[in-house]
C-alpha cells in the first residue's frame, strides 16, 4: 500500500492561482494579486503530503504491529516531507501546495508552517505507540524524543525572540 492512499477529497485544483491585476483609477493604478480560476475545481482525491495523512496514526486507531504504522513513521520522518527541525509542517516541503498563498493577503497557514495542535497530537501518538510492545515501539520512542525536542526548542526560541508563545 502507498502512504498516499489516504488522500484529501474536496474541491481542489492546481489551475487556480494568483495573477497581478491593475486596480484603482487609470491615472494611479495599483497592482493587486487576484485569485484567478482557470478551471472550476472538481470534487476529487488529491495527493497532498501533509498532516491529514497522519489522522489514523494521531488518533491511535492503527494497530501497533500494522504495516501502515511503519509506513506512516517512515514518511513522517522523511527529509522531503512534513518533518522539519521546528516540528511537523502542515504540508510537505516537496508538495506543490507548500507555502502557496490562497489570496494576496491570506498567508499559507494551512500549507506549510508548523501548526502546534497537530504537533501535540503527533507527539501524543508517538508516546502512545512507544509504550506498546511491537515492531515500531523503538522507532516511535526515538521520533517522540526528537519531535518533542524540536517543538520545545522552537517554542523557546520564538519566546526569547518575541516575548510570546
Amino acid at each position: 500500500k502507498q502512504w498516499y492512499q489516504r488522500r484529501v477529497r474536496g474541491l481542489h485544483s492546481d489551475v487556480v492561482g494568483l495573477q497581478n491585476t491593475r486596480v484603482g483609477p487609470p491615472e494611479r493604478p495599483q497592482i493587486e494579486k487576484r485569485r484567478v480560476v482557470r478551471k472550476l475545481p472538481q470534487p476529487q482525491f488529491v495527493k497532498v503530503q501533509g498532516y491529514l495523512n497522519l489522522f489514523p496514526f494521531i488518533l491511535t486507531i492503527l494497530k501497533p504491529d500494522s504495516p501502515e504504522l511503519g509506513a506512516t513513521l517512515k514518511h513522517l520522518r522523511s527529509s522531503g516531507g512534513i518533518w522539519s527541525p521546528f516540528g511537523i509542517c502542515s504540508v510537505g516541503k516537496t508538495d506543490p501546495y507548500y507555502l502557496k498563498y490562497n489570496t494576496q493577503h491570506d498567508a499559507p497557514y494551512w500549507r506549510g508552517p508548523v501548526w502546534i495542535n497537530i504537533n501535540y497530537l503527533t507527539i501524543r501518538a508517538l508516546d502512545h505507540y512507544a509504550k506498546i510492545p511491537g515492531p515500531h515501539a523503538e522507532t516511535c520512542k526515538s521520533l517522540y524524543r526528537e519531535l518533542r525536542t524540536n517543538i520545545v526548542n522552537n517554542i523557546y526560541k520564538e519566546y526569547t525572540r518575541t516575548g510570546y508563545i
